[in-house]
């Protein structure tokens, strides 16, 4: 054990007894040290890595006693867990694919598909290293052995957006694009519901070779919702066939107009005409 009598920009200064130890910044912690001077006059536990002038120069590692903690941690979690844990964990680093959490001497990956059901580009954008969170353990694989695997999830202890949809199959729904494929576009048309029209059912109006051609990320667009796998959570759009649904709404509204004229006698003032008619004191 050894008190922290100071620091500089390389590390810690530490008074072992009487004899002044040095320990690097990158041996403080598991992680990276971002504040080594919050360890001023505490009393913590080294490892000595380097003895030199017969105790003259001590150089100290307390990272090396916190991953032997780690691991033997690790060792008796490894006993407990299994698929379905809720745990909590420390992220220890971030990825472009995921982050990396400490589940308590046994790091997991938390994909970047697994952070929620909204789309997450990059795991940095909603996470940061040092942040605890509780995850759920999809899957383990070689546990304890030299290709250990374990697959965590955020978004699985959310609620499901797809057990409660709020439109069905043949609906004429608002949606926002959130991405552009070679194939098509997806449009995002609720929290976490994003659903795919295909390269042909963006417009009736022309050949589309590419989707930026017709919309572009962000823009709103009318889509119907063509069909619906709850279990493969699909969803097909169309916004040519949300088009014509309109069309054929406007020409249904002028049809039922037209004919509700044509009942009209003769003699008599149709409603619209005689509002008319009465703001120019003609009636």
């Amino acid at each position: 054990n050894g008190r922290v009598t100071g620091f500089n920009k390389g590390g810690l200064v530490v008074n072992l007894g009487g004899l002044r130890a040095f320990c690097p910044l990158s041996q403080i912690e598991m992680g990276f040290c971002q504040d080594p001077e919050s360890y001023a006059g505490k009393t913590l536990s080294f490892k000595i890595i380097e003895l030199r002038g017969g105790g003259r120069n001590l150089v100290v590692s307390h990272r090396a006693i916190l991953e032997e903690e780690a691991k033997a941690q690790g060792l008796i979690l490894r006993e407990k867990l299994s698929k379905g844990d809720e745990l909590e964990g420390k992220i220890t680093r971030i990825e472009r694919f995921g982050a990396f959490v400490d589940i308590g001497g046994v790091e997991g990956l938390v994909h970047v598909s697994e952070i929620s059901h909204t789309r997450v580009n990059s795991p940095g954008d909603v996470l940061k290293s040092g942040q605890t969170i509780k995850v759920k353990i999809l899957d383990i694989k070689d546990l304890g052995g030299d290709r250990e695997r374990i697959s965590l999830s955020l978004k699985a202890l959310e609620p499901d957006p797809w057990s409660n949809l709020s439109f069905r199959e043949g609906q004429v729904i608002t949606g926002k694009v959130v991405s552009l494929q070679a194939f098509g576009a997806f449009v995002g048309v609720a929290p976490g519901i994003e659903g795919l029209v295909h390269i042909s059912q963006l417009t009736a109006e022309k050949r589309v070779n590419n989707p930026s051609e017709v919309v572009s990320v962000g823009q709103e667009v009318q889509v119907r919702v063509q069909d619906i796998d709850r279990k493969q959570h699909r969803i097909s759009l169309s916004m040519r066939a949300a088009q014509a649904a309109v069309e054929q709404e406007i020409e249904q509204q002028d049809m039922a107009e037209f004919e509700s004229k044509e009942r009209l006698k003769v003699g008599e003032v149709d409603g619209s005409m005689a509002d008319a008619l009465r703001k120019a004191g003609l009636l």
